[in-house]
């Protein structure tokens, strides 16, 4: 009796010891899975919006004069909005920062990363520039991400 309780507690350690690494893979894949969803909710938004592609598109046409102008200001607040979204995500770990890099690059780019000029102009109606630029700037977290993503990238 006190053998087959002796086989019967080895044999229970043993899927335990089994089971262990099976249970952490899945839950590092379901984990993985959350983070890609979490980012291509993110991504519908903005390729959802034709008014933040067609922003897009114009920064991207380097159009600096156009650009600049007053009646971009409240499409560009809601380019913001999406990029600081993107950041919190990041530094939360809801999204990993690989992923959001390569969606995102250009995104961070142009406002946070591009010549002064044109940095000017996206920050032209909406803040003053030396206010972003600024070591605690309400942008900390977007200016930040795309720091890192300009490393990842190079």
């Amino acid at each position: 009796m006190e053998t087959v309780k002796q086989i019967i507690l080895i044999i229970g350690g043993l899927v335990g010891t089994i089971s262990l690494p099976i249970g952490l893979y899945q839950y590092h894949r379901q984990q993985k899975f959350k983070r890609l969803q979490n980012l291509s909710f993110i991504w519908r938004k903005f390729i959802d919006s034709q008014e933040l592609l067609e922003l897009f598109d114009l920064m991207n046409s380097e159009k600096i004069e156009e650009f600049s102008k007053q009646e971009y200001s409240k499409s560009k607040l809601k380019y913001l909005a999406l990029l600081e979204e993107v950041a919190l995500f990041v530094k939360e770990f809801e999204v990993d920062k690989e992923y959001a890099s390569y969606l995102f690059y250009w995104h961070f780019y142009f406002v946070f990363n591009e010549k002064e000029a044109f940095r000017k102009a996206f920050w032209n109606h909406i803040d003053e520039l030396r206010d972003v630029d600024a070591s605690n700037s309400h942008w900390e977290i977007s200016k930040q991400f795309a720091k890192g993503c300009k490393k990842i990238h190079q």
